[in-house]
């Protein structure tokens, strides 16, 4: 079997086994898979629109998100469309993540009496919604779909997939050490309060336009109190929600500031100040330059 498979319209289904590495790039304009065990597998969404069922939570992936699943995942997908939804999935054998994952584990104290039994390893991976832009591995993992889109499967080789579970294990790693930066004992519970707290953070950076980013809607975002999202959101990312809205805005300002397509008062409307005044107020308070200054 190649390490490359093309699924189109009409092409034959397949069910991968855990000890497969290859690659799957499927442009069609519907899809159906009942909820079942998943496997081990990346899955980034190129163009279109898939929408995944994983462990009864739903998530609708937009093009350059990835979602993660492994045997332990129950997985539905579907889409219907009538343009075609293009995607790229990244399957992977079991034991070169637990591998990975029992290397890193180790640290210092590995060596070479040090013999790793996969069998005997479990790796984690938190089974959510990434969006590419967020991580080096995401940025990775886009550029790679993309070379492969021009069917050079010839790179899926051996050191492609175990170069590829060391980078899926460092950005796992990144993860669930933010996971871990909250107080809760359990940790299905750190993992569901962090996957709460990233909606909100991924809301935030998508709607820096819009003026009403309260602490209330945000709060309904998560399904949190606004006592526990303020508390929850500043353990995990070092900073209250408020902060982190008011230094994204500002650090996108500056991409527009150097742009110079836009004018400081269509900036300031752009991004949700009330006026001029006081985003160049908050402005200089970030960057110790006004807007004008900061230009120049």
């Amino acid at each position: 079997m190649s390490n490359l498979i093309q699924v189109n319209n009409g092409s034959t289904s397949f069910k991968p086994t855990l000890e497969d590495n290859f690659v799957v790039h499927s442009k069609l304009n519907a899809y159906q898979k009942d909820v079942d065990q998943g496997s081990l597998s990346v899955k980034l969404v190129l163009d279109g629109a898939e929408r995944y069922t994983v462990n009864n939570k739903r998530y609708d992936l937009m093009p350059s998100e990835f979602i993660l699943v492994d045997s332990k995942t129950e997985l539905g997908i579907s889409f219907s469309d009538t343009k075609v939804t293009e995607g790229m999935c990244f399957y992977l054998d079991e034991k070169y993540l637990s591998q990975n994952f029992a290397l890193g584990s180790l640290g210092e104290k590995w060596s070479v009496d040090n013999y790793i039994d996969s069998n005997q390893i479990r790796y984690n991976l938190l089974p959510t919604k990434y969006r590419a832009k967020d991580s080096a591995f995401g940025l990775t993992l886009k550029k790679i779909a993309y070379t492969l889109r021009e069917h050079r499967a010839s790179e899926l080789n051996e050191d492609f997939f175990l170069d590829f579970a060391q980078q899926l294990t460092l950005h796992q790693k990144g993860v669930f050490d933010l996971v871990n930066k909250l107080s809760s004992l359990k940790l299905s519970t750190r993992e569901e309060l962090f996957c709460r707290v990233k909606l909100v953070k991924d809301y935030i950076e998508d709607n820096l336009n819009k003026q009403n980013l309260s602490i209330e809607k945000l709060a309904e975002i998560s399904a949190l109190s606004e006592v526990q999202l303020h508390r929850t959101f500043k353990q995990v990312y070092q900073t209250s929600p408020y902060q982190y809205i008011l230094s994204a805005k500002l650090n996108r300002s500056t991409e527009l500031i150097k742009s110079k397509k836009c004018n400081f008062s269509e900036i300031a409307l752009t991004l949700g100040f009330a006026d001029l005044p006081s985003f160049s107020k908050a402005f200089k308070r970030k960057y110790g330059l006004s807007p004008k200054s900061y230009q120049k």
